[in-house]
């Protein structure tokens, strides 16, 4: 017997609701910090909403509509041979060179979209405005300088 008993059918938001408490009978709907929409990727390329309900069977999610959408645009670039091994949130850590010549992770960099063109690899990261943090624009930069790759903003 555990030394909390009679605790198992506590609710809290009942005893709030007794107490009158503001937060115990108005529900909020969650706001995004980007203001963006997760939206699936049916197998047959069609968008959804996220909120449309549980994850269909092949489906894919991405954070934004806006991403959603130029992942459909890739798949069928790929499918028409224009590109080549599409790869979606590739990671690239990144090092910095410590004490004693040793190369340490200090973070990681991960895109949205990876793939070849005409022989280069291109990385691409769909962007807002308001996205655009001073850490994104840092690991950018980090990414450029150790690796050569210039990220592609869409």
């Amino acid at each position: 017997m555990s030394k909390f008993a009679g605790w198992e059918d506590f609710d809290p938001k009942a005893a709030l609701a007794k107490l009158g408490h503001a937060s115990a009978s108005v529900a909020r709907p969650k706001v995004r910090k980007y203001r963006n929409a997760p939206t699936f990727v049916l197998s047959n390329l069609r968008l959804c909403e996220a909120d449309a309900g549980p994850l269909p069977l092949g489906a894919s999610l991405f954070a934004s509509r806006k991403e959603a959408e130029r992942f459909v645009e890739l798949v069928l670039e790929q499918r028409d041979g224009k590109i080549s091994g599409l790869t979606v949130q590739p990671r690239y850590a990144l090092h910095v060179l410590g004490a004693n010549h040793v190369m340490h992770v200090i973070g990681e960099y991960r895109s949205d979209f990876a793939y070849v063109r005409g022989g280069r690899v291109v990385v691409e990261d769909v962007k807002s405005p308001a996205s655009k943090t001073p850490i994104y624009e840092w690991k950018v930069k980090h990414l450029r300088a150790e690796y050569g790759i210039e990220v592609v903003e869409i």
